[in-house]
């Protein structure tokens, strides 16, 4: 890529875009409900705006750093080990390390929807 260029659909889809290492390999699910998140010794309830099976995007809650690990607890599967990959004011992604069974959870978005839901009410 040259100065002034835009950065082209084949580069970002070959994972060679300006944020590659945080793009999810899975479709996301907006989902728009509660969940609680654990960053060290505090356990936080936070906004997930959208999830898949490789990662999630949601609110900032104290301690989300880049690298911090975390936990997830994704109802009606259990708790997920997370990594924070992204950082802005407002909100933080997260990815997940690879994981069959969490693979076959997400492959509904129906019934992710619906367990994510009804665990915020």
């Amino acid at each position: 890529r040259r100065a002034g260029e835009p950065w082209g659909i084949d580069m970002i889809s070959l994972g060679t875009g300006p944020f590659a290492s945080e793009q999810r390999s899975k479709p996301r699910i907006a989902v728009h409900a509660s969940a609680e998140v654990t960053i060290g010794e505090q356990r936080t309830t936070t906004w997930v705006y959208d999830i898949s099976a490789s990662g999630a995007h949601m609110t900032r809650v104290p301690g989300a750093q880049l690298s911090a690990l975390c936990k997830f607890d994704l109802p009606g599967y259990g708790v997920v080990a997370a990594s924070v990959v992204r950082v802005e004011p407002d909100s933080f992604a997260v990815t997940f390390p690879p994981d069959p069974q969490l693979n076959a959870f997400m492959d509904d978005p129906e019934v992710v929807l619906e367990r994510l839901r009804a665990a915020a009410n």
